[in-house]
């Protein structure tokens, strides 16, 4: 299992997701099932660390990224 796929099994069940049943849904992990975003379309995106950068995808079908993110990581000396 990778840090994404349980991120996005924390984030189904702390928002109320339901998760796409295949990964051919290109840029949608699943949509919301209740409350004032029931139904929109959802990119749930899980870091361990916060490196200020975030991978995102074009997609007209996409309403929401969803972020789920670790402390920030270590300044590194170049």
């Amino acid at each position: 299992m990778t840090s994404g796929h349980l991120g996005e099994w924390i984030a189904a069940q702390v928002f109320d997701i339901e998760l796409e049943t295949s990964a051919v849904a290109a840029g949608i992990d699943g949509r919301f099932r209740s409350g004032p975003m029931q139904g929109r379309a959802v990119n749930i995106k899980s870091y361990l660390k916060r490196e200020g950068m975030l991978n995102i995808t074009e997609s007209n079908a996409l309403d929401y990224y969803l972020v789920l993110t670790g402390p920030p990581s270590a300044a590194v000396s170049s």
